[in-house]
């Protein structure tokens, strides 16, 4: 069940209908109910082992507290079953494999076997967010919550539940403890949001996608320049569009239901350097990463370049079991440290470099660098990524005439879409995100929001894909 699926709007809408007719005590254990549906309706298999990952760090966070003379076996405990549970279902087949390679070039005569084995969906984020949650009842920072349905639902709250934000308990648990009802102001925003969020994704981001495939149909036609040159943006793209839909339809759906989440994506394309870049995308796993491991690691006096090479592999590693994903990281961590090394100091002593025109040509810059990047989570393997990129680069060969003729008549209609569309979704998305701390300010205009909802709702009604693929990050 996806957020821009009909399924979802029949399990939502009435959720929400009877989640405000019921008291408010009882508005967290509905919630609970709803949050295990909506996860068992993408597999039933997945829900034991959220449940497993609840129970485990619910009984730790008690342990830690009343028997604080055990408190590092708690901790220890938590994150060997949730690591290990993390582990044989994402990256088991992945390390058997290249294990198997290994013992192949040494004529060990032994392999490990290779099992089949399902991926539960958002245990890359359930895992952590957990782990983060005994990790601070640990350190103090945190009491440990004795309402198991109100840990639970920390755990499985389905709007943040698949792909994010990453929330941290103090956060999230008191507000699921103290529930608010919406203003019909806030109302209309998280309408909005969720609205703004389904043509991103439906109307931009799958005709995306479906430009993204007709260019990755066949991977010996990697050797095709303006194939590839074209492809660096449309994924670059595709995954703006898509990552940002998820994270404000998430904001939108839980808004209504009274919940708070912080935000997780704000305009990565308006950056003006590499730095900044991470301080806009996925803002909440990158906290993560520099609070539990980055930090930790400074403290133990681990040289700052190093750390940051080990938190970007992290990074990579955890969105997928492939070398590509490594590579990913190893190469943004490059581009930071040499913007943070050697740019910053430099640019710092230049008054020119303060200037807008040059931030607009540094924005141009780093979103190219970025884009470079952006193969590696489209492309089967490695050998074929470094292909790609290689052959992208080949000016001499780029026929865009003849990119374009060869485009089928519906995928131009796609690109029409497109380009008449993203105008008008940048600029009424800009005005809601700058807008979002003064919310006040904005709805003094409730002719202007009204009409961006009509018009929201008649693009997303006439124009989405009929068959659109998942969220992007489903798959991480």
């Amino acid at each position: 069940m996806s957020f821009d699926s009909l399924a979802f709007l029949f399990f939502f809408v009435p959720f929400l209908g009877l989640y405000y007719v019921l008291p408010s005590k009882v508005r967290p254990i509905f919630a609970l109910i709803g949050s295990y549906i909506f996860y068992s309706s993408i597999n039933l298999a997945f829900l034991p082992l959220i449940l497993f990952s609840t129970i485990v760090d619910y009984f730790c966070g008690r342990g830690i507290e009343s028997k604080p003379v055990h408190s590092k076996n708690f901790l220890l405990i938590s994150l060997f079953l949730n690591l290990g549970m993390l582990f044989f279902f994402k990256y088991y087949i992945f390390a058997a494999t290249n294990f198997n390679k290994l013992f192949d070039v040494f004529d060990l005569g032994y392999n490990l076997p290779l099992i089949k084995i399902f991926f539960p969906v958002g245990i890359s984020f359930y895992t952590i967010q957990t782990i983060g949650y005994t990790v601070d009842v640990y350190k103090g920072h945190i009491k440990p919550e004795k309402n198991f349905v109100t840990f639970a639902l920390f755990v499985c709250f389905f709007p943040q539940l698949i792909a994010g934000p990453l929330e941290r308990a103090k956060k999230l648990i008191p507000q699921f403890s103290n529930p608010s009802t919406p203003t019909y102001n806030q109302t209309q925003k998280y309408f909005f949001f969720i609205l703004l969020g389904l043509v991103k994704k439906t109307v931009i981001s799958d005709r995306l996608f479906a430009l993204i495939q007709h260019n990755l149909q066949n991977p010996a036609q990697f050797e095709h320049a303006s194939k590839n040159f074209i492809s660096f943006y449309l994924m670059y793209y595709r995954l703006y569009y898509d990552f940002s839909a998820y994270s404000i339809m998430a904001l939108g759906i839980a808004g209504l239901l009274g919940i708070h989440l912080s935000k997780n994506f704000h305009y990565p394309i308006y950056i003006t350097n590499i730095a900044d870049f991470w301080r806009r995308w996925h803002i909440t796993l990158h906290d993560w990463l520099k609070d539990y491991i980055y930090k930790p690691l400074r403290e133990s006096h681990v040289n700052k370049i190093v750390a940051v090479y080990i938190v970007f592999i992290v990074s990579g590693f955890w969105h997928g079991p492939d070398w590509n994903f490594i590579f990913w990281g190893f190469l943004n961590a490059t581009y930071l440290l040499i913007y943070n090394v050697a740019l910053l100091p430099f640019l710092k002593r230049k008054p020119w470099a303060q200037k807008s025109g040059f931030k607009i040509l540094s924005s141009i810059f780093n979103c190219h660098l970025i884009a470079v990047t952006t193969p590696f989570y489209f492309v089967n393997n490695i050998n074929d990524t470094f292909t790609f990129i290689k052959n992208a680069f080949r000016w001499d060969q780029l026929q865009l005439d003849v990119y374009w003729s060869a485009i089928p008549f519906n995928l131009r209609i796609d690109i029409l879409i497109i380009v008449l569309i993203v105008p008008f979704l940048e600029v009424v998305s800009l005005r809601t995100y700058l807008k979002e701390e003064s919310v006040e300010d904005y709805y003094k205009k409730p002719l202007l929001l009204n009409g961006a909802i009509v018009v929201l709702f008649l693009l997303t009604f006439f124009l989405s894909k009929e068959s659109g693929p998942l969220f992007r990050y489903y798959f991480f």
